[in-house]
């Protein structure tokens, strides 16, 4: 049997504070300053806490506009972890690549593998439909300018002498980023969604698959990558370039587990993805197009029990959270484990808590890990 070969941690910075509403944007008077300080210094105190575990990745998605991930720039969060972590890998989850300046983000990430001497893992994502709505830019384009930024980024990073881009979307007379990369040719790119598995397919590049689809969905995604792969690369993908994520809660027992994260995990599907997940709805109906987040409501209907049947949520004893994650494995061949430990209104003592007999208990269970 195909063994994990990394446990990691995806941090999605939750406002917990924040109460029911439908719109989109929410209105920012919901935010209070103070209490999103104590938040982000909590999130950071996790995200070094799990280098302290042993943890083998860190994993940061950008959102805008968002309760569900006060995190518009990992960029911002990865500096800060750079500085404070020596071994664990560092994965933007990424940048959303069409809302922004390619160079930018082709300096950005250069610069953090060089004070992290080789530590970044490059995160590209096209990003959901809210995310262009904050931004106002065009969805429809997303998935060109995607492609392209992404060639353009590589280039930038690979091409030793100033250079001029005419592309479709971008237009640069003289190219030539300082500093350029530490990891040679360039750093290790992660893309993200089952919207991204044919770009992934095509650039070759590592996939992770998240949380909020269903161990169904993840299994027609990874086969779906699996054939473009042998098609398009002219052989199968390693388990090691995808990711599955779970939001995941361990305690002692399984009833214990229950009752300490199910009023947590309810609030993130009822309460925090609401807002997107209603605009989506009104931006398909618009643009006549089925978008993938538009169908995630049934989500925001399920109870604990169901969330925990699909596949969404894995909680219990170590034993029970070990052997759900290994039957996982069996099913879908992935190398790595991203598990999502703070989630909806989980405060900060209990993600901790969590982590620490996750890397415990849990992580000496799992099939044998190799390098």
């Amino acid at each position: 049997m195909e063994s994990i070969t990394k446990v990691g941690i995806l941090h999605e910075t939750p406002y917990s504070d924040f109460k029911e509403c439908v719109d989109f944007p929410a209105p920012n008077k919901m935010f209070d300053p103070v209490i999103g300080h104590a938040l982000y210094s909590e999130f950071l105190n996790e995200l070094e806490f799990a280098e302290e575990l042993g943890f083998d990745v860190a994993a940061l998605p950008e959102q805008h506009s968002k309760q569900d991930n006060l995190d518009p720039s990992p960029n911002v969060l990865a500096s800060f972890l750079v500085a404070r972590t020596k071994n664990i890998k560092i994965l933007p989850f990424g940048t959303i690549l069409p809302l922004h300046n390619p160079i930018r983000i082709a300096e950005e990430y250069a610069m953090l593998d060089v004070l992290s001497k080789g530590r970044l893992l490059a995160g590209f994502v096209r990003g959901g439909p809210t995310n262009y709505v904050a931004y106002n830019e065009n969805y429809s384009d997303g998935r060109t300018k995607f492609e392209e930024a992404w060639d353009l980024i590589v280039k930038a990073w690979t091409t030793v002498e100033p250079f001029q881009w005419e592309g479709k979307h971008y237009h640069f007379d003289n190219v030539s980023i300082w500093p350029r990369p530490y990891q040679k040719p360039h750093p290790t790119i992660h893309t993200a969604g089952g919207g991204s598995v044919e770009t992934a397919a095509k650039m070759g590049a590592s996939i992770g698959l998240g949380f909020t689809s269903t161990t169904k969905e993840v299994k027609d995604f990874v086969l779906n990558y699996q054939e473009r792969c042998k098609e398009l690369q002219g052989k199968k993908p390693s388990k090691d370039k995808i990711a599955v994520a779970r939001s995941i809660y361990v305690a002692p027992t399984d009833r214990e587990a229950r009752e300490e994260c199910e009023e947590h995990l309810l609030h993130q599907y009822r309460v925090l993805y609401l807002p997107s997940i209603m605009a989506n709805q009104r931006l398909e109906k618009s643009c006549k197009v089925p978008l993938y987040w538009a169908s995630r409501l049934f989500l925001t209907k399920e109870s604990y029990e169901g969330l925990v049947k699909i596949g969404n949520h894995i909680a219990g004893s170590p034993e029970t959270v070990a052997g759900a994650i290994n039957e996982l494995q069996d099913e879908i061949e992935f190398g790595t484990f991203l598990g999502l430990f703070r989630f909806g209104s989980m405060p900060h003592g209990l993600a901790k808590k969590s982590m620490q007999l996750f890397a415990d208990k849990v992580v000496p269970r799992l099939e044998k890990r190799s390098s």
